[in-house]
């Protein structure tokens, strides 16, 4: 466990050599601003021949996301006129934000699930959900609720498969939490 802390430390202080050179070359590392065509695309999509999508449609996003096993799914509208979805991931209720949103087009999702947090559930049972976890995180909400989040970012471009993927694996973060004994 030691050696993989010390090997992505070593592997942050590389990234960050490498950009700070760059930088001071004056060469830029930052990608197409989100919604902006990239190169031989279009705004929500990659091009034909890339096959990627740097942000979807609420609808869109329901569809790939019950692909990857989202049942009883709906789209609400929030306050402020934002989209989310709601429904059922390894048989537990989900909800989730488009976020980034310039107009219909998204470039984030958040997802979370709400649970009644038992009184085993205190902050050595977060930090090792957490240090053992890799994609998701818990934490308790201002009401005291166990919360699970996880984030999909589309930045740069991502593939459909990609955001199906993403919802199936948020499914078996719920799993592995419902099962969770921290040690």
């Amino acid at each position: 466990m030691m050696s993989r802390v010390v090997s992505a430390l070593a592997g942050l202080g590389l990234a960050i050599s490498v950009t700070a050179g760059a930088q001071a070359q004056g060469i830029r590392l930052d990608r197409p601003v989100i919604g902006q065509p990239t190169q031989g695309g279009s705004p929500t999509g990659g091009g034909a021949t890339s096959g990627l999508v740097t942000g979807i449609t609420p609808e869109q996003g329901l569809r790939l996301l019950q692909q990857g096993g989202l049942q009883k799914g709906e789209l609400v509208t929030i306050d402020g006129g934002g989209k989310a979805f709601r429904g059922e991931l390894a048989g537990f209720k989900v909800v989730g934000l488009f976020v980034g949103c310039q107009g219909s087009n998204c470039s984030s999702i958040a997802f979370y699930a709400f649970f009644q947090a038992s009184d085993s559930v205190d902050g050595n049972f977060l930090n090792a959900f957490n240090r053992d976890s890799r994609f998701s995180r818990v934490f308790l909400d201002k009401e005291g609720s166990l919360v699970l989040s996880m984030d999909m970012h589309m930045g740069g471009g991502v593939s459909p498969a990609f955001i199906t993927q993403t919802g199936a694996l948020f499914g078996a973060s719920l799993k592995y939490l419902s099962e969770f004994r921290p040690s």
